[in-house]
């Protein structure tokens, strides 16, 4: 039964990373601490909770929302039992385990986010004081790994990770005592089982970088792309005008986590390059605002980031940088509710203030 698992979960986890090939991908290393406890063990001995072990981890994020991991970890597990002559014994396990896991991250692009992982390890454990002394040297085996977590932005490179872990081995020793005739374990079987709840940091070392976008047009646009602007916190559609000498450019996007403005964003700002050519008396301080999600810091940063990027857009097509300047707001001026996911796209904006010469 847990060999067939065990297939099965190494099957599933090259698959989905083979389907997830066209995704953007990222690398991070991860480490931190981990809490191990002893979950079904023999009936005759007690799981305790003097437990300690820590992990390392390098994963592959193949895109937003699929990663392979490789983890490698260390427990310390105890628990106690009666010998023979009735007295209370403690018994000892150190166990290393290297682990290859799938995860999928349900919300990718939110400043928490919620994952489930599936995967398989290999695992060597070497019992102490064993209620079978013969059982008291080193041993291999096999497990399958299952588990829940959240991602924790702190900021561009950092995430906080905390996440447990369910282990099945495909041996029912590590307790020091074979007891086959068991039945124990989240999945059946005679197994010994342990878990293990993680806390620790991510560092993202390195994304690639966005594919090569088509060249601007060039040229006289014959038909203007219309700009959307929010008034009263109703999305409206018309051409460029000036509204109160102020542009809500909604709908220029951004890479997520990065100032990178998408394609599909350009044509808003080819009109805006347009206007800003027929109308050269006119300067602009380019607003970046976000949304909630995030610290205060990090959000500040990526808004002024933003604004910077789009500068740097219309100076590439040509607009003297002198009539630009730009300002970062971060998520300190919502226009519209903050907790919904409408809100999030509407407050993360650029704003465009027009100001005569």
């Amino acid at each position: 039964m847990k060999t067939k698992l065990l297939v099965v979960a190494l099957g599933f986890i090259l698959l989905a990373t083979t389907k997830a090939q066209d995704g953007t991908d990222s690398w991070n290393v991860g480490f931190g601490f981990t809490y191990p406890r002893l979950m079904s063990i023999n009936p005759a001995s007690n799981s305790l909770e003097n437990n300690y072990g820590g992990f390392l981890s390098i994963q592959r994020k193949f895109s937003e929302n699929i990663g392979l991991r490789l983890r490698s970890n260390y427990s310390n597990m105890k628990s106690d039992y009666r010998s023979a002559t009735g007295q209370l014994q403690n018994h000892n396990v150190d166990l290393f385990s290297i682990n290859l896991d799938l995860s999928y991250h349900f919300l990718p692009n939110s400043f928490s986010s919620p994952y489930a992982l599936i995967g398989i390890g290999a695992i060597l454990f070497t019992p102490e004081n064993s209620p079978k002394p013969s059982y008291d040297d080193t041993f291999s085996s096999f497990q399958l790994n299952l588990g829940l977590g959240a991602e924790w932005v702190l900021s561009k490179e950092w995430e906080l990770k905390t996440e447990f872990l369910y282990h099945t081995p495909s041996t029912n020793d590590i307790d020091g005592i074979n007891d086959e005739l068991t039945d124990k374990g989240l999945l059946g079987g005679s197994a010994d089982t342990y878990m293990g709840f993680d806390v620790g940091l991510k560092y993202y070392f390195a994304r690639n970088e966005p594919k090569p976008e088509p060249p601007a047009p060039v040229g006289i646009i014959e038909k203007e792309p219309e700009i959307k602007y929010v008034t009263k916190e109703v999305i409206v559609e018309k051409p460029i005008t000036i509204i109160e000498k102020e542009w809500v450019l909604v709908g220029v996007n951004f890479d997520f986590d990065k100032s990178t403005i998408k394609f599909e964003s350009k044509p808003i700002l080819y009109s805006a390059v347009e206007f800003l050519k027929e109308h050269p008396n006119l300067d602009v301080v380019i607003e970046g605002h976000t949304d909630i999600r995030g610290s205060d810091k990090y959000n500040q940063e990526l808004s002024e980031a933003r604004a910077e990027s789009v500068k740097a857009f219309l100076v590439k097509q040509g607009i003297d940088t002198k009539r630009l300047s730009t300002q970062g707001y971060g998520k300190s001026k919502p226009i519209t509710d903050k907790n919904t996911k409408e809100g999030h796209y509407l407050n993360r904006r650029i704003v465009f203030k027009l100001i005569k010469k």
